[in-house]
């Protein structure tokens, strides 16, 4: 399976070139059935090849500091809306900023506040059900 890596490598980006294009294009046929799992064997297929590969742009990925914002990427998402409120707020009670600038500050807030909730929540809870399911 190893020395097939080329194939899936470009297999897995002419897939993606392809669902890029239906997305661009607005294709009618793709919007109907993409949100039923249609998709899901070929990002399966893309996940499975981005491990499997030593392309230098996927070795690029494993750096710590990106594997640190995968790791706290689900407090980014959820962590959205009531950062944004709160940065929002502040910004237009106290000071006047340009867009681009309220921007950048909410963005620093957010990963921050997504830092400290993975280390402070979400880290510990994990050791906590994992030491849970492992006494049954």
């Amino acid at each position: 399976l190893v020395k097939h890596v080329g194939q899936l490598e470009l297999f897995s980006f002419l897939s993606f070139l392809l669902i890029f294009y239906f997305i661009i294009s607005r294709d009618v046929f793709f919007f109907s059935y993409y949100q039923n799992g249609l998709l899901a064997p070929v990002f399966v297929l893309i996940i499975f090849t981005v491990a499997l590969s030593k392309n230098r742009l996927i070795v690029l990925f494993n750096n710590r500091q990106l594997q640190y914002l995968g790791e706290i990427s689900y407090g980014i998402y959820i962590l959205q809306f009531p950062v944004s409120i709160f940065v929002f707020g502040i910004l237009n009670r106290t000071v006047q900023t340009s867009p681009t600038i309220s921007f950048y500050i909410y963005f620093v807030a957010l990963i921050v506040t997504s830092a400290i909730t993975h280390e402070l929540i979400e880290k510990p809870l994990r050791i906590r059900v994992r030491s849970w399911l492992l006494k049954k």
